[in-house]
């Protein structure tokens, strides 16, 4: 059995083991002459998202705030608006979950290969002159432990 080391164009790589050749020919897409048969990028973009997700990872990353930004969220199952979560939080203004929710976790996410979008959504909208912003649990928080 061999192994497929793939480097992505930022330099990280990773390795899946226990392949034959045959196998690893396929998900390269290679013929044998070095021309690509089949797009590279739809097999390695399958393979990342299962050998590079991490939750546990992700949600050890995460500063102490952002694990209570994923519990309260955690306990508001249809949503929570900003104004209570910064005041939950601790936080001065819902500016701070900007902060928090997008730079703060986003750098995590990214390293631990994780998509907020699954972790939490947020939905702004307007009314009557009044702009309101609410956080939603996503689809994957439970991974987040």
């Amino acid at each position: 059995m061999a192994k497929l080391v793939v480097t992505k164009p930022t330099g990280e790589r990773f390795e899946i083991s226990d392949l034959s050749i045959a196998e690893i020919k396929y998900l390269a897409g290679l013929n044998g002459n070095g021309h690509a048969e089949t797009p590279l990028t739809r097999a390695i973009s399958q393979i990342n998202k299962v050998a590079q997700t991490d939750y546990h990872g992700f949600f050890r990353a995460l500063t102490p705030f952002g694990k209570k930004f994923i519990s309260i969220l955690r306990e508001n199952t249809q949503g929570i608006n900003a104004e209570m979560l910064a005041e939950k939080l601790g936080f001065k203004s819902t500016a701070q979950i900007g902060g928090l929710a997008g730079g703060g976790m986003g750098k995590a996410a990214k390293k631990y290969g994780i998509d907020l979008e699954n972790v939490y959504r947020r939905n702004a909208s307007s009314e009557n002159g009044v702009r309101t912003v609410i956080y939603f649990p996503g689809s994957d928080i439970g991974e987040v432990k």
